[in-house]
């Protein structure tokens, strides 16, 4: 899991750069012979990236990092709330795998949470995600999710997974 993070703190470098080129926020990170990560920064200091762990059917996921602890650390994700909000759209109420400081949604066989997320991000250019941290108190964070589409697709591809939003 600290791999994950560590990668997300390259990424932030490589989203300011992208941001400054640029009309998509989206950044791009990719080391020798590891898959494609695409990820934002928030100004309220959150990162979402998109990303697989090794290639393969399934294995694209996000995770959303939080500037704050979500919840005490232990070795198991617990499942709990968080609220997600498209544009001007209704708030949803979702359920992630909280970590420590992060989220996180997969598409696996047990946890369909990617590909709903994903095909609401890439028709949106904000994003809202309040967090309900199990010991402290609820906050939110603000992403320019504009460009999304092209990230989803470059990092379902370089993962080679099938892309859920074909």
């Amino acid at each position: 899991m600290r791999t994950k993070f560590l990668a997300g703190a390259a990424l932030l470098a490589c989203a300011s750069v992208s941001q400054a080129q640029g009309t998509s926020a989206w950044g791009y990170f990719e080391t020798d012979g590891a898959p494609l990560q695409a990820g934002l920064v928030s100004p309220d200091g959150g990162q979402l990236i998109l990303k697989c762990d090794e290639p393969g059917d399934g294995s694209v996921f996000a995770v959303i990092v939080a500037p704050q602890r979500l919840r005490p650390s232990t070795t198991r994700p617990q499942v709990r709330s968080l609220w997600l909000q498209f544009d001007e759209g209704n708030r949803e109420e979702v359920r992630w795998r909280y970590y420590e400081q992060s989220v996180m949604a997969l598409n696996t066989r047990r946890d369909r949470n990617l590909e709903p997320f994903l095909r609401q991000m890439v028709e949106a250019d904000a994003l809202n995600v309040r967090f309900d941290p199990a010991d402290g108190q609820p906050f939110a964070i603000n992403f320019t999710v504009t460009g999304a589409r092209e990230a989803v697709d470059r990092v379902f591809e370089s993962c080679e997974d099938d892309n859920v939003l074909d």
